[in-house]
């Protein structure tokens, strides 16, 4: 855990740095959708869903924010189709087929982000802890847990408060909810400043 408490100390500097002359007093909107990937768990299966965020926030000076946001992830169905006890050898045996609902999950992080400018482009580093409520899972229980998301993004200037947001995001659940939430998304949005 050492790069997330590395990470959160920059930020903090770099935020306790600004004058305060430069303060802006803004308060980011951001709504993004994406494509999540999970790599092969417990269960040796890779899946691909959809992410959805809006996060709100607070600026402090001109690189600063304290950003709070809302995630739903969704992964697909999957389909399983299990043999079942042939009574007679030779003959064909049935198989009965199982759907078994994808994995959801609604997310609530707080973190913070710090804002990079450049001639029409801003870099994007961040650090969002939160809670996870898995509303399925393979076991069917629920559960809990507390994550770990870090990110980077780039806003490109298309008004003068708007930016079109590409940001890569990762995020860490420890335990078993870990297993069946671990990912790395892609997102594609807007933001207000």
């Amino acid at each position: 855990m050492r790069l997330p408490a590395l990470l959160t100390t920059t930020l903090l500097v770099l935020g306790t740095a600004t004058p305060a002359s430069s303060q802006t007093g803004t308060r980011p909107v951001e709504a993004v959708i994406g494509w999540v990937h999970r790599s092969p768990s417990v269960q040796d299966v890779a899946e691909d869903g959809f992410h959805a965020a809006l996060r709100v926030g607070l600026t402090r000076g001109r690189t600063v924010r304290l950003l709070a946001g809302v995630n739903w992830t969704r992964m697909p169905d999957e389909d399983l189709i299990r043999p079942v006890f042939c009574p007679q050898p030779g003959n064909p045996c049935p198989a009965v087929q199982n759907t078994i609902p994808g994995l959801g999950m609604v997310g609530a992080t707080l973190g913070l982000e710090t804002v990079f400018r450049t001639t029409g482009l801003e870099f994007r580093p961040s650090l969002m802890v939160g809670g996870y409520s898995l509303y399925h899972r393979a076991d069917n229980v629920p559960a809990l847990s507390l994550g770990v998301e870090l990110g980077a993004g780039l806003g490109l200037p298309i008004g003068t408060r708007e930016r079109i947001l590409l940001e890569g995001r990762w995020l860490r659940l420890p335990g078993r909810a870990g297993d069946a939430a671990n990912g790395r998304r892609v997102n594609l949005g807007i933001a207000f400043h």
